[in-house]
């Protein structure tokens, strides 16, 4: 366990090596690193801070240096950003309303603009410039949940609230974790959040693996059917009736829209099944 935390510990700053010199490769350590390693920034070099938002500056730093050595020509776009920017903005009202700290609120602010405005950029401009790196995308998003799914079956059978790679980094970066909390007695097996600090955190990315996994053409029936089964059952693991409702709500529509209304039946079997399992009255 020691050598791992050693190696996570060093993570973020090959990251930001990568990033300069293979911004493709970069990107899929990137996702990795958001994904695998819940708390970054533990440690400084020059008085500068290795976390998230360093990380993206150096993919940025990589996407300039990329287009001027292969494709000095074509623009930089940012107009399909809107969004983010939206949200950018709504985060920002909220942090605003919340009368936090001017400097707490600060950070946050950084952190948005970097993690919510930059990266979008940064995305859409290598793959508007090169359409096959949209494959360093997916096979970041694919290899950072193969692993946090493995971790958390590997949860489902170990005693409730027992985490120790969590555990450990939060230690290690002066947070807390909560073996009571991750525990939970009204839950049917405690809430496991595998490789993120909050089990909303690991709802949220499984959700979104869920839809991918939707609209994403196999090659083999039996592949769409287990890899199903595995986000059905990390997401039922979170005990979190929020990531829930956030994977049926798109659901429904995409149901709907492609008129499969046998799959419908089979959402509300299994959200009947999670909630009297997981919500025993």
């Amino acid at each position: 366990m020691e050598a791992l935390l050693n190696i996570v510990l060093v993570f973020p700053l090959i990251v930001c090596i990568v990033s300069i010199i293979h911004v493709r490769l970069g990107i899929v350590l990137y996702l990795i690193c958001q994904c695998c390693i819940p708390y970054i920034g533990g440690y400084s070099i020059a008085g500068i801070s290795v976390n998230q938002t360093l990380m993206i500056a150096c993919l940025a730093l990589g996407t300039i240096i990329f287009r001027a050595k292969k494709y000095p020509n074509c623009k930089f776009y940012g107009d399909n950003c809107s969004p983010f920017l939206m949200l950018y903005i709504c985060l920002f009202i909220l942090g605003i309303c919340a009368e936090l700290d001017f400097s707490i609120q600060l950070i946050f602010f950084r952190r948005d603009l970097f993690s919510l405005i930059v990266f979008p950029i940064i995305m859409v401009n290598i793959i508007s410039w090169e359409t096959k790196a949209i494959r360093y995308l997916y096979w970041g998003i694919i290899i950072s949940f193969i692993i946090s799914a493995a971790y958390a079956l590997y949860l489902l059978f170990q005693p409730r609230g027992f985490n120790p790679y969590v555990s450990a980094l939060a230690l290690i970066n002066g947070e807390e974790y909560s073996e009571s909390y991750s525990a939970a007695s009204d839950r049917a097996i405690g809430k496991i959040y595998s490789t993120f600090s909050h089990p909303l955190s690991w709802a949220y990315v499984i959700c979104n693996i869920f839809l991918i996994l939707f609209i994403f053409k196999f090659n083999k029936a039996w592949k769409k059917v287990i890899s199903f089964i595995i986000v059905g059952i990390c997401l039922f693991s979170t005990g979190v009736r929020t990531g829930v409702a956030a994977m049926f709500i798109p659901l429904l529509y995409i149901i709907f829209y492609s008129k499969k209304r046998e799959y419908f039946y089979y959402s509300l079997v299994q959200l009947w099944y999670y909630v009297t399992t997981q919500h025993p009255s």
